[in-house]
């Protein structure tokens, strides 16, 4: 996984928002802020996630240790009982990470794409599962018909040298395939999560929608869920 270190892209400093279908513009007349929908309302064909502002993006970078838990994140983005994307944890996800970055998007995201994406994902993992009789024969399966829309860009680190040594030793370089895009870094990850085996877990505090590698006496994602806990049950 330490290839995928190098990868970065631009995620909007001021945050997303999600516009719905022009057919759905009297819901903004009952309700102002509908518009960045932090809502769970049913998905309408033609709605999108943008930026906020356009020209306001910053670099991001991946990959940290505790992100190995985004593929379940993102699988995690639909409701259960409605079976339509979770617009508020869209926008949190999108804040967090920023957009998918398919190929041939110009700034704009469709939610189509996202559910069909997240719907691809979630298929997955759920063979991971007990409910999904813990099959990862099937899971990989699945997971190499995964591959549309997908891009890499082919990198090559050359040569370095040891430094403060009397003879200059050449390091061999290396040539990986660099994920390009959040949705194709999420592929790799969740490629070797699927070989590593690591189990994930949902964080506990109920404010919190992410996972992450599962460990012994650790029930929360960071030390900010932790005591966001904590707050929660000194206030009862």
């Amino acid at each position: 996984m330490n290839n995928i270190f190098e990868l970065n892209w631009e995620k909007c400093r001021s945050g997303y928002i999600i516009e719905i279908h022009d057919e759905q513009l009297k819901l903004r007349k009952a309700e102002p802020y509908t518009h960045t929908l932090l809502t769970n309302a049913d998905n309408f064909s033609g709605s999108f996630i943008k930026p906020k502002e356009d020209d306001n993006n910053q670099e991001y970078k991946l990959f940290k240790k505790d992100w190995r838990g985004i593929p379940h994140t993102f699988a995690d983005l639909i409701d259960e009982e409605s079976n339509s994307l979770n617009h508020k944890k869209v926008i949190k996800f999108a804040n967090e990470y920023g957009l998918l970055g398919l190929p041939l998007e110009s700034g704009n995201e469709s939610l189509d794409r996202w559910k069909k994406w997240v719907k691809e994902f979630r298929h997955i993992l759920f063979f991971t599962t007990k409910a999904g009789g813990v099959n990862f024969s099937v899971a990989i399966t699945l997971y190499n018909t995964l591959q549309d829309s997908l891009f890499f860009k082919p990198k090559v680190m050359p040569y370095e040298y040891n430094k403060g040594t009397t003879k200059t030793s050449k390091i061999k370089s290396n040539f990986y395939l660099q994920p390009a895009n959040l949705i194709s870094a999420m592929y790799v990850i969740l490629g070797d999560n699927l070989t590593t085996g690591i189990n994930m877990q949902k964080c506990k505090n109920p404010n919190c929608f992410k996972w992450f590698p599962e460990r012994p006496n650790k029930n929360v994602c960071s030390q900010s869920c932790k005591q966001a806990i904590w707050r929660s049950k000194q206030n009862f």
